[in-house]
């Protein structure tokens, strides 16, 4: 390690950045990084590639690590985590993701993905979401791609949201731009006519889930808090939008969600035969999806959507455990639901859903 200190010293001047900031990526103090860049102490082994990774350096300048075709490994990295998002085992995805951030430390993609797998495994304590802030906090400072940028405030959000902390849910949003359209909305108005159609489907999807998810919210709103009645009432108004636009691919989550809030409702009202019968239908639904996704998906027969997949690598909805485990949690658990399960109907669907959970 011979000019180590001299050489760390000089890139970090180069690069314009503090040993505060060196020392926060790679998760020491300040005054190890003076103590290596004056040759009192050198970093430890595993910390080597790291350093030069952060700076970017030439394979023979730091300890021999090589920087060759590092967009690719950082891509194939982000894939190989990314396919266990559609299997729910995203704690291997954080694991992919920690153990590249010891060799990449400043690679924001990598940053932005692991805060996002994190918030998918919610974990109520104050630790986890302080390390979200953390490293959320890195990307707002030193991240100049929008793209990570806006996808990092949207999942810190969420994180804020899961914990209660509603104002910082607020103070958190302020900081998207307030635009009227996404870019596959402009895309879609900016190409000739002819082949807006090919942009139109998945701007059509994507509003589809954001006004069913507002219908559903007031759904869920009524069965809670209000009247029972009115969930009921919009439950229907959204399985009449979501038959409208095709029963079909991810649109069947929605149905789910519609069904699952009825099921709530009903039973507050005390209508058994209406509440198993919406109980019934969403493990239908999820049995439908099963079957699609693991014949290898399909395309949607709308014509509204028609130019679009429905399968595992174009899905966007993940959980970290399966649809049936996530809603006999659900239904085993709910307290407006322990006066029904000793009803046949009632064991029947539990038993259905331990089947899938095999």
């Amino acid at each position: 390690m011979k000019n180590f200190g001299e050489r760390l010293k000089k890139i970090r001047n180069d690069s314009h950045t503090t040993q505060d900031t060196l020392a926060e990526y790679l998760g020491v103090s300040y005054q190890a990084v003076s103590k290596w860049e004056n040759s009192i102490a050198f970093p430890d082994i595993t910390l080597v590639p790291a350093i030069a990774n952060f700076f970017g350096v030439t394979a023979d300048y730091l300890l021999g690590v090589s920087l060759d075709n590092t967009n690719e490994k950082i891509e194939t990295i982000l894939k190989q985590a990314r396919s266990y998002t559609h299997t729910g085992e995203i704690n291997k995805s954080i694991e992919i993701i920690e153990e590249a951030l010891k060799t990449y430390p400043n690679e924001h993609k990598l940053l932005s993905d692991l805060i996002e797998y994190k918030v998918m495994v919610y974990e109520d304590t104050d630790e986890w979401l302080a390390n979200i802030e953390q490293k959320a906090n890195l990307i707002f400072r030193d991240c100049n791609i929008d793209k990570i940028r806006y996808k990092t405030i949207v999942d810190l959000a969420f994180a804020y949201s899961f914990c209660g902390k509603r104002e910082k849910v607020k103070e958190t949003a302020d900081l998207l731009p307030d635009v009227a359209y996404s870019k596959m909305d402009l895309l879609s108005l900016a190409v000739p006519a002819k082949e807006r159609a090919d942009y139109k489907a998945d701007c059509i999807l994507a509003s589809a889930e954001k006004i069913l998810c507002d219908i559903l919210c007031i759904s869920k709103h009524n069965y809670i808090w209000g009247d029972p009645n009115i969930a009921i009432d919009v439950c229907h108004r959204a399985l009449a939008i979501i038959k409208a636009l095709g029963e079909e691919g991810y649109l069947l989550y929605m149905k789910a969600s519609a069904y699952e809030d009825l099921m709530f409702a009903y039973a507050k009202l005390n209508q058994v035969n209406e509440m198993f019968n919406a109980m019934e239908e969403v493990v239908n639904i999820f049995e439908t999806i099963e079957s699609v996704l693991s014949n290898g998906g399909q395309k949607y027969n709308s014509p509204l959507l028609s130019k679009l997949t429905f399968d595992k690598n174009t899905m966007s909805f993940n959980v970290p455990i399966s649809d049936f485990e996530r809603y006999y949690n659900i239904i085993s658990s709910a307290k407006s639901l322990k006066p029904f399960e000793n009803e046949s109907r009632f064991k029947k669907v539990l038993n259905r859903l331990q089947e899938k959970m095999k």
